[in-house]
């Protein structure tokens, strides 16, 4: 059956639509593969920003309560020394890259 509108009565514009269905959805929860390879991308755009190679950087993370540190150190394989590059924390891991 075809339902036509009253008289009268007009339809959502296109954008109010856009913005009370799509926007306000619940936001999708990332898998656990999402999340890796998220991850992974904000460590590998990090090490070219720094013009380091990805193995002479430890991205080290650790959970403490409702927040994540993370920890840049920089190793010097010629020298054979690391160095505490960073220090800052996030409520996960992607969140903490991101910063």
């Amino acid at each position: 059956m075809d339902k036509q509108k009253p008289k009268g009565e007009q339809l959502p514009s296109v954008s109010v639509y856009f913005y009370t269905q799509v926007l306000n959805e619940p936001e999708q929860t990332m898998t656990r593969q999402d999340q890796n390879v998220e991850i992974a991308r904000y460590q590998t755009d990090i090490a070219t920003r720094l013009g380091i190679d990805s193995q002479n950087l430890i991205f080290n993370y650790k959970q403490k309560n409702e927040t994540v540190r993370l920890d840049l150190v920089t190793v010097n394989p010629k020298h054979d020394q690391s160095f505490l590059f960073h220090t800052i924390t996030g409520t996960d891991k992607i969140d903490a890259l991101k910063k």
